[in-house]
């Protein structure tokens, strides 16, 4: 390993041992904030959020106002990966590689920190909680401390690349992550006399068939989607038909007006499916995070950059899974139209970055590690980048 990278290993071993799943981070915020003032940082509470926090390097020169961000959470996940740092929380395990995201970000912001002379503008370090459960980029966005920032930069560890490639593609680089529940009413009765009852459960059976089978007929052929049906439950005992039966699942999407066509026709169906079998549906359902969508004006000088500095680079295709960072840019566009004072309007951009950290496990398994010789390029890469940007390049 790198002398580099022996410098940030016993930061990322810290992180990777004391894994905490989201909206319970304090351990992992209170070791943010030592190196962030470490480095002559302040961090600052994300308004009234108990856990995550964000700092400020104000550069010397005047500018605009980027964002860097890494997710803090790890997950549900029991750790059986062989490290010689394994976790030290029994049932949890950094399975979706934040432990890097944060060392990588944290590194970064020591080089941005070390050349604050040379720096234009600001660079604003979100360590955002609870990616992994629906509503952390939300809930920090809803603070507004994120408003006058115009520019927004995240990181993803990626099992599919070796260490030495980043993942910079145009476009559509995650899906859409909706997700729905559907509880189906009936009537219950003895299985033995099942016409003095309506059984719901071989309804939802039908109706699941028609759920995997409509999505096809409602979409362009060429677009991404995926509809998963991952959850269903009914009835406790083998001789009682049950009143209800429900089933959840997800629908992801590329093309936001995909994610609108699919969520109505899901409701006619669910209704008309329901009527016709004379049970009652309920339907509940949560808007999750948009796709992720990378600019070109961000990713062309990003992968100059990045061959420049010895990566390979990669164009991948776009994946069905999610993250919740698309929401910063969104809410850059409502601020500029809610705010007065934050006019003339910038179009706000976005890089999403996939750092190669070894060929190995996919991501939320099990076996998953990352390989901790991606942190020092990665962070370099990131610093440069944004120095670059903030100088208007």
């Amino acid at each position: 390993m790198s002398t580099e990278n022996e410098a940030v290993l016993p930061l990322f071993t810290w992180f990777h041992q004391h894994p905490e799943v989201g909206h319970t981070e304090f351990a992992t915020t209170q070791k943010i904030k030592e190196t962030l003032k470490g480095m002559g940082l302040e961090p600052q509470p994300l308004g009234t959020l108990p856990t995550g926090t964000f700092a400020l390097i104000k550069g010397s020169h005047p500018g605009k106002t980027l964002l860097l961000r890494s997710d803090i959470d790890a997950l549900p996940v029991a750790e059986k990966a062989e490290v010689r740092y394994p976790s030290l929380n029994p049932g949890k395990m950094h399975a979706c590689g934040h432990d890097i995201h944060m060392t990588t970000v944290l590194t970064a912001a020591r080089l941005l920190t070390e050349r604050k002379e040379q720096l234009h503008g600001t660079v604003f370090l979100a360590f955002q909680p609870a990616e992994e459960v629906a509503g952390g980029a939300v809930e920090l966005l809803d603070q507004g401390v994120t408003k006058g920032c115009t520019e927004f930069v995240g990181l993803h560890s990626e099992p599919l690349l070796p260490v030495g490639t980043l993942g910079i593609t145009a476009g559509c680089v995650m899906a859409s992550t909706d997700t729905f529940r559907i509880t189906l009413t009936g009537a219950g009765t003895h299985a033995a006399a099942p016409h003095l009852g309506n059984n719901p459960i071989p309804v939802l059976f039908g109706l699941g068939r028609e759920l995997m089978l409509f999505a096809g007929q409602k979409v362009s052929p060429v677009h991404n989607y995926v509809l998963s049906i991952t959850h269903v439950e009914a009835g406790e005992a083998w001789n009682v038909i049950p009143d209800t039966a429900m089933l959840e699942g997800t629908i992801r999407c590329e093309y936001p007006e995909d994610r609108k066509t699919l969520k109505k026709a899901l409701y006619r169906l669910v209704d008309s499916y329901a009527e016709a079998h004379q049970v009652s549906a309920d339907i509940y359902w949560h808007d999750g995070a948009p796709a992720v969508l990378n600019d070109e004006e961000m990713v062309q000088p990003a992968a100059e950059l990045a061959r420049k500095e010895g990566f390979q680079v990669k164009a991948l295709e776009m994946a069905m899974t999610g993250d919740d960072f698309s929401h910063y840019k969104e809410y850059a566009k409502r601020y500029q139209v809610s705010d007065p004072e934050l006019q003339p309007q910038t179009k706000p951009l976005a890089l999403y970055v996939k750092v190669g950290t070894g060929l190995g496990a996919p991501l939320h398994n099990s076996h998953f590690k990352a390989d901790p010789a991606a942190i020092g390029p990665a962070a370099r890469f990131l610093a440069d980048f944004i120095t670059e940007r903030l100088r208007g390049r």
